[in-house]
């Protein structure tokens, strides 16, 4: 078995971690994806270490309310290619508004996605010095369908540390003003192949002439 999913059902946390999470290393060797959205438990980091050492590297625990306060180190010590942890779409209870950056910490992952919250800022990775090996992990973060709102976009350091960034989707939010391609782009983004910024608000584009896309 390499896929389980089992979202949208009212399993307990007993119940997930004894015949789930507890059983993947001795009973399912071979389990890849391990998806539950719409479900209501918490992401503590006891449940997920039970993970660590699997073959487990795609995680899908969207639309659960718990997504909102996700406690220090949940996610300490997964090696993932994928974590979704998107809110509900169109329209739902799970909206969080700010994400716990230190949920991440030492955290190894290709691809995180925060899509359909109702984050008004973007999350504060760069300020914690414990998330800098799940910053230099990503390569693809989206954070569309949110509500962050920046005006101009000249400064770039929210991604200080993410080198390794090679998509960057930020559709459906509230940028106004102008986006502005800078040495300091270049410095936190070296590697970005991909840039969506579909549906926000901005009026110009500028690239300074030091800067090489």
């Amino acid at each position: 078995l390499t896929v389980l999913k089992i979202g949208y059902n009212k399993l307990s946390i007993e119940v997930l971690e004894e015949s789930v999470f507890g059983i993947v290393r001795e009973h399912l060797p071979s389990l890849k994806e391990l998806s539950a959205p719409g479900m209501n438990f918490p992401l503590r980091p006891h449940l997920l270490k039970l993970l660590q050492g699997t073959a487990v590297e795609s995680l899908d625990f969207s639309d659960n309310p718990k997504i909102c306060d996700i406690p220090d180190g949940a996610f300490s010590g997964l090696v993932l290619n994928s974590l979704i942890l998107d809110g509900t779409f169109p329209q739902g209870s799970v909206r969080c508004v700010s994400i716990n950056a230190e949920g991440f910490r030492n955290l190894n992952v290709n691809s995180l996605s925060l899509r359909n919250h109702h984050l008004i800022s973007f999350p504060d990775f760069a300020a914690k010095r414990n998330t800098l090996s799940f910053r230099q992990s990503l390569r693809l973060l989206d954070l569309s369908n949110n509500y962050i709102l920046m005006t101009g976009f000249d400064d770039w350091s929210v991604f200080e540390g993410m080198g390794s960034l090679e998509t960057l989707v930020m559709a459906k939010n509230s940028f106004t003003g102008p986006m502005e391609f800078n040495r300091r782009f270049v410095e936190f983004l070296p590697n970005l192949k991909e840039l969506y910024f579909p549906d926000n608000h901005l009026d110009f584009f500028a690239f300074r002439a030091e800067t090489k896309l």
